[in-house]
């Protein structure tokens, strides 16, 4: 892999235009551009970061990519992550942009919406979210993370970002730190994949992972991890969430005045879950253990999602 240099590849640099000399000067922001089909490695502070056209990218330690203080909506991210196009986190932070003022911010640590083709792998350093905003918000991507921290934004309510929102895209994930803020830890939207390894944290205990989808099916596998306990998992079809472990029960509790089921267990790398089940528009949750006791806890599953639906359809 190569050195990023302005000899070695087409890095282009814009710096917005001075509007007047009796206007106190703003910092000069900038944009630098990956847009070669090519490696490259960053190993210096940049401003916010574009990447496309078939480049791939490593922040190595000492590299970091924060987007510049905006007042409109849709500006940022800390990186762009264009179609086919690749990032790989090993060191260094990315970060999205502070929020001056506006609505539906998008201030997100890393943003990629249009067509995939795109690959994200995180083994170290770090990724966080801008003023209440997700750390991570892509569409049609290869996501792999072995290590590193991914946590949304907060604002001055409190008020916080996904750690990891994906759609149509697939995960492996068996390390790193994900924080939510005030909202989910995990957004998957036609996203499958499996969760074997890192630790899970929703700061306000309300939902770690939400799993849902639309026409098409999508299975989520999670073998491992450490899982905040309390915390809920929503699953909406034709979604498939399964579970490998032991020991599985699902009991219902009364949560707040409601109703809930709660899962309890161990996953197969011995970590402990309690979650409180959402189970809804025909999603499904299946408890895989050891082949003895497997035919029995697939009916109790059967059950679950039986029960779970017909508290819906009462109201």
């Amino acid at each position: 892999m190569k050195a990023c240099t302005p000899a070695t590849t087409s890095r282009r640099m814009i710096v917005p235009p001075v509007l007047s000399a009796l206007i106190v000067a703003a910092p000069a922001w900038a944009v630098t551009i990956f847009d070669t089909p090519g490696d490259f490695d960053v190993t210096t502070a940049l401003d916010d970061v574009v990447i496309s056209n078939g480049a791939s990218v490593t922040f190595l330690p000492g590299g970091s990519a924060t987007a510049p203080p905006t007042a409109n909506s849709f500006d940022g991210p800390g990186v762009e992550l264009q179609a086919n196009s690749s990032l790989t986190v090993a060191g260094g932070a990315i970060v999205g942009p502070d929020r001056i003022s506006g609505f539906f911010a998008t201030d997100n640590g890393i943003r990629g919406l249009d067509d995939g083709g795109r690959t994200l792998v995180i083994s170290s350093g770090s990724v966080t979210g801008g003023f209440g905003d997700d750390a991570i918000w892509l569409n049609g991507v290869d996501v792999t993370v072995t290590g590193g921290t991914v946590a949304g934004g907060v604002d001055n309510q409190g008020v916080g970002g996904f750690a990891l929102n994906l759609g149509d895209s697939t995960v492996d994930i068996s390390g790193g730190d994900f924080i939510g803020q005030q909202t989910t830890t995990l957004n998957f939207f036609q996203t499958g994949g499996t969760i074997s390894g890192g630790t899970f944290t929703t700061l306000d205990q309300r939902q770690i992972l939400a799993h849902g989808a639309f026409d098409t099916p999508v299975t989520l596998n999670i073998t491992g991890g450490e899982w905040e306990l309390d915390t809920i998992v929503s699953v909406g079809g034709p979604a498939t969430l399964n579970f490998f472990g032991t020991d599985f029960q699902v009991e219902t509790t009364d949560i707040n005045g409601r109703q809930q089921d709660v899962l309890t267990g161990s996953l197969q790398d011995g970590n402990e879950i309690r979650f409180v089940l959402n189970v809804f528009n025909n999603g499904t949750i299946n408890l895989i253990p050891e082949p003895t006791s497997a035919a029995l806890l697939t009916v109790a599953g059967m059950v679950l999602l039986r029960r779970s639906n017909h508290r819906r359809e009462k109201g």
